[in-house]
């Protein structure tokens, strides 16, 4: 049976599935454990991998100490860290005085889930070989029949989690993960989820929704473990928090959960003294790994649906010229808010998209338009104005950020450490157009009232 077909015959017989995926977790940590033995003193390994982003992850489920993994937070809170600390219903009520001291040391809570305590979630349907959904779209699935049934239970337990919390509920984690399920937790509001599956696929991708309109949550799958151990922790010694430190570089986080069972919060302070620190790391919630991935990648398709790139006279949408882009560059610069339409007929997104294309290959003679809307929403700024940016700071940050582009522009993309504003990077384009320097600086949209704030969209012309 092929690969493609197990997977779709699992996910209709969820209840063994999920049966299966306990009984999975049951074996499978005695062969991981067994695979990091060291001695508790053993020294660590020298991290070469620098700047990387964590996600610390503490479970929270029935049979586990309190007492333990407040100490393992206290010892987070020294290093001024925070963890995303995932919280099973049936610890809520009894554990709520806990619950609300982690809300004011800044760590992020959110629900631990079983789908064998969740209504039946359905089966989105999968696609033939080959085939791949055109842009903007994504499969409706079992929709608001799986809504009804999911809704209220986790509405429910959202409701206890906030009771202690006053915040909102961003991030969940799940032992399996259905369409049903992606689609409920998008109706949620959910930005993060972390499913516990080492099997599920990456890289992250866009949440389904029910009405196939864009999605703002993201599944972040911990599948760049070299090995089916998964994210959690096999064993408290050295040798297992250095496989977890060679998952660094992973984006937009490399997830860690850490047992709460059996915790070491001595090993915790010296691997974060010891390595951590020293090698630059960044520990982050989930919700802000989430908005790191729906940054870099803001359209409907996760990479496994999107379309094979094809040659410039082959693949569809509008064919635009290099020299018309850079003509196009002064107007942008100009006035003082972004224009709705440049010479040639060009949207305001055909522009973007284009010098995005631009920057990461400067090279090209012209470049072919997809499908592509606009942004849906007016980020925030969160850098100063006259912010200095490096050139190849930029064209990096394009490179990695033209595969994801696909149903709409992001609101805000990741350059280096800093988070900037679509309008932002379409004034700091075009000043790498002309040979400016790069500074950051805010123009309003051309209509802040329309739906995609009037950029218009690009790509559909022919050329």
């Amino acid at each position: 049976m092929s690969l493609s077909r197990l997977r779709t015959a699992a996910l209709c017989t969820l209840p063994l599935l999920g049966l299966a995926a306990q009984s999975a977790r049951a074996a499978v940590p005695a062969r991981c454990a067994e695979a990091v033995q060291s001695a508790p003193d053993a020294p660590f390994v020298t991290p070469t991998v620098t700047k990387a982003a964590f996600i610390l992850e503490l479970w929270f489920g029935p049979g586990d100490d309190p007492a333990q993994l407040r100490a393992l937070t206290d010892v987070l809170e020294r290093h001024k860290l925070r963890a995303t600390v995932l919280v099973h219903p049936d610890m809520i009520a009894q554990n709520g005085a806990l619950i609300t001291d982690l809300t004011k040391h800044k760590h992020e809570l959110g629900l631990l889930l079983r789908a064998a305590e969740l209504p039946d979630p359905g089966v989105n349907p999968v696609l033939p070989p080959g085939v791949r959904m055109p842009p903007g779209t994504q499969p409706r699935g079992p929709g608001f029949t799986t809504l009804n049934a999911w809704l209220p239970p986790l509405r429910a337990h959202v409701k206890a989690l906030r009771a202690h919390t006053d915040l909102a509920v961003d991030a969940v984690s799940i032992d399996v993960l259905s369409g049903g399920a992606e689609q409920a937790f998008e109706a949620m509001g959910i930005r993060a989820v972390l499913p516990q599956d080492p099997m599920e696929p990456g890289p992250p991708r866009v949440l389904r929704s029910a009405t196939g309109e864009p999605a703002r949550g993201r599944v972040l799958p911990a599948d760049h473990w070299k090995d089916p151990c998964g994210p959690a922790l096999p064993a408290w010694t050295p040798a297992a928090l250095d496989r977890a430190g060679a998952a660094a570089g992973a984006s937009p986080a490399a997830r860690i959960s850490l047992p709460v069972a059996g915790a070491q919060p001595a090993l915790l302070e010296r691997w974060l003294t010891e390595v951590v620190e020293p090698a630059g790391w960044q520990v982050i919630t989930a919700s802000a790994a989430a908005a790191k991935a729906r940054a870099v990648g803001g359209g409907l398709i996760g990479a496994a649906l999107a379309p094979a790139e094809l040659p410039p006279s082959l693949a569809p949408g509008r064919y635009v010229e290099r020299a018309a882009l850079i003509a196009a560059a002064p107007l942008v610069l100009e006035g003082a808010r972004l224009p709705r339409s440049l010479p040639g007929g060009l949207t305001l997104t055909e522009y973007v998209q284009g010098m995005v294309l631009w920057a990461a290959d400067p090279t090209a003679e012209g470049y072919r338009l997809g499908p592509l809307g606009g942004p849906g929403e007016l980020a925030r700024s969160t850098v100063r104005p006259g912010l200095r940016l490096e050139a190849e700071l930029v064209r990096a940050a394009m490179q990695e950020l033209k595969p994801g582009l696909s149903g709409s522009l992001p609101s805000a993309v990741s350059v280096g450490e800093h988070l900037l504003t679509i309008s932002e990077l379409a004034v700091i384009l075009s000043q790498m157009a002309l040979d400016q320097p790069l500074s950051v600086q805010a123009k309003p949209p051309p209509d802040p009232f329309a739906p995609d704030l009037g950029w218009g969209r690009s790509g559909t012309s022919g050329g």
